[in-house]
């Protein structure tokens, strides 16, 4: 961060000139370089990405803050306010005001560093962000490409549980698998399942995981250890999402049929969802998307308007 001893996800660029890390979110990408003996200064970051750091990755406590969303905190001589990204649980945004650099005409210097994040109109009407002069903005440029126009996700997860609804009548013995990370894509089977009724099985490690992230308790009761309780099965998004992989959940029985779904924002089409079918195990290709839409990173720079804009987004550099 200009002007500031701050560095924003950035382990993998440790400098002894450097004492204050600030974590957006708590995915691998982003925490690229940090291990258990991180000593280097201290973490800054929500109270879930923290719980997560110390639970999840084991990283000392004494070396991580925890701050509050939505007020305006003094670090290091830095007025800084953490702000929800809309991302993944514990994902935000970080609102600095940092010393003006040489010959500006103003007082401070307004960076907002957006980590990850899927923005929302909402956001821009955020008492920290309305109204307020932004002069550089290190902004999330996964689909900054007029070719990546996607639903919002209350639309993508109204087309999961349509397809739901629609396989299990035609094969009332489908299991229904959906796709997540470490963290991340909850709002889909959860919303899934809160519209059909249904229950969601997860794995120990994964149920262990969900609880640091402070769900609700209506959220959380949907969740089960009992595969045969559950409609629906949380995986992970890679290699257990493959034909031949979800055929080996039938002959585990008793299901007769397999309905897996890839929930990212790379598999929008215009014609809908995707689909690929072979034989008894069909693949949905879903654009539920927590990253921004290029509609909306376009509406975020029309708000937010500032001066000056840096990708986030395959940048080789310290931000």
């Amino acid at each position: 961060v200009p002007n500031t001893r701050f560095m924003v996800d950035g382990f993998r660029f440790q400098s002894s000139r450097c004492k204050h890390y600030w974590l957006s979110h708590y995915h691998s990408d982003h925490t690229t370089g940090l291990t258990t003996s991180f000593s280097s200064g201290t973490i800054y970051c929500s109270a879930v990405t923290a719980n997560l750091l110390v639970k999840d990755m084991h990283i000392n406590p004494s070396c991580i803050q925890p701050l509050p969303l939505n007020i305006p905190l003094l670090v290091d001589g830095i007025n800084v306010t953490l702000i929800d990204a809309n991302h993944c649980p514990g994902a935000v945004l970080f609102l600095f005001k940092t010393p003006p650099p040489p010959g500006s005409e103003f007082s401070e210097q307004v960076i907002l560093h957006t980590g990850d994040m899927r923005w929302h109109p909402r956001m821009g009407r955020h008492p920290a962000l309305k109204n307020q002069r932004i002069d550089m903005l290190f902004l999330d440029t996964t689909y900054a490409s007029p070719k990546h126009v996607f639903p919002c996700q209350e639309d993508a997860i109204a087309d999961i549980v349509r397809v739901m609804k629609q396989e299990a009548k035609a094969r009332p013995g489908t299991l229904f698998i959906m796709g997540s990370y470490r963290i991340g894509k909850e709002r889909a089977y959860l919303g899934a399942a809160k519209a059909l009724g249904w229950k969601v099985h997860v794995n120990a490690d994964k149920l262990r995981v969900l609880r640091l992230l402070g769900l609700p308790e209506n959220d959380m009761a949907l969740l089960t250890r009992d595969a045969a309780a559950a409609r629906i099965h949380v995986s992970f998004m890679g290699k257990l999402l493959t034909p031949d992989a979800l055929t080996d959940r039938i002959r585990a029985g008793p299901w007769t049929h397999v309905v897996a779904f890839r929930p990212t924002g790379w598999s929008f089409q215009k014609s809908g969802l995707s689909c690929r079918r072979e034989g008894d195990v069909a693949i949905y290709g879903v654009p539920y998307s927590e990253h921004s839409s290029f509609a909306e990173l376009r509406d975020c720079v029309k708000t937010l308007r500032p001066r000056r804009i840096v990708p986030t987004v395959n940048a080789s550099t310290p931000a």
